[in-house]
């Protein structure tokens, strides 16, 4: 039986973690981590990522004690892409896709044709060909956010971890970012694991989800298991309804409460 892609024993980290999580992140699948703000979802996906050490426990990636990789082997495995970066100035999309292929650069950094090659074909799956001569800075938050999962397939990771990857994006943006990620893990076999701000996208998308609050994990599994109205009002602290929907997927969304102005009137 194959090992997980990641797993946690027992961690703990400060501003974040609660001592004793585990989590197992089965191999091939969409992750979702959901949960309040302040849970430790980001703290959780630093930790993963190897960019924050616990402060107790062990993390494995496919077996493998992630404080015993190698930065620049560990980085042709896994990639993150955290919620925000700065763009870089001067440079055009193509520049900021290639940065990807750092982790395989040899002592003079030029690109091999197998580093073109891989380039090519992380702006083809992310759909940014048509317009990588551009200025990064010219992109819109939608297109920068698919610039940016196009350097990480470019990486060729079997790992890709996300942090809130659909925040601060609008509905068609968001979709088509999530699809985006689907269509990378059924054609790489590459396994997914993003912190989500939208219930309902995690619901959607994601084979399985972790739910968290107060830097514990709540409950893991399907998402039709995880997501009750019961279990996240009480994450939440506020009414939420649930219910299947006809492609078998889950639909969710607050329940509208009367505000105190409604109730004088």
């Amino acid at each position: 039986m194959s090992p997980p892609a990641l797993e946690a024993r027992g961690i703990a980290a400060a501003y974040g973690i609660a001592p004793g999580l585990d989590l197992a992140v089965p191999q091939g699948g969409i992750t979702g981590l959901v949960g309040p703000n302040g849970a430790g979802k980001s703290t959780l996906l630093g930790c993963l990522a190897g960019r924050l050490r616990p402060t107790a426990g062990e993390i494995t990636l496919f077996g493998e004690r992630l404080d015993r990789r190698d930065r620049r082997a560990l980085a042709r495995t896994l990639a993150l892409m955290p919620q925000e970066e700065p763009r870089p100035d001067g440079f055009t999309v193509r520049d900021v896709v290639e940065l990807g292929r750092l982790p395989y650069l040899g002592r003079f950094g030029r690109l091999s044709d197998a580093d073109r090659e891989a380039v090519h074909a992380g702006m083809s799956l992310a759909g940014v060909e048509a317009f990588a001569a551009r200025p990064i800075d010219s992109l819109s938050g939608g297109e920068y956010q698919r610039v940016r999962i196009a350097r990480a397939l470019a990486q060729e990771p079997r790992v890709l971890l996300l942090d809130e990857p659909e925040a601060h994006l609008d509905l068609g943006h968001r979709s088509a970012l999530m699809a985006l990620l689907a269509r990378a893990n059924r054609r790489r076999g590459l396994t997914v694991v993003a912190a989500l701000h939208a219930l309902d996208v995690a619901a959607l998308y994601c084979d399985r989800i972790v739910l968290m609050d107060r830097g514990r994990i709540i409950a893991s599994g399907p998402p039709a298991a995880v997501l009750t109205a019961e279990r996240l009002g009480a994450v939440y602290g506020s009414p939420v309804w649930v219910e299947p929907g006809p492609d078998s997927r889950l639909r969710l969304g607050p329940v509208r409460t009367e505000s105190p102005l409604e109730e004088q009137t």
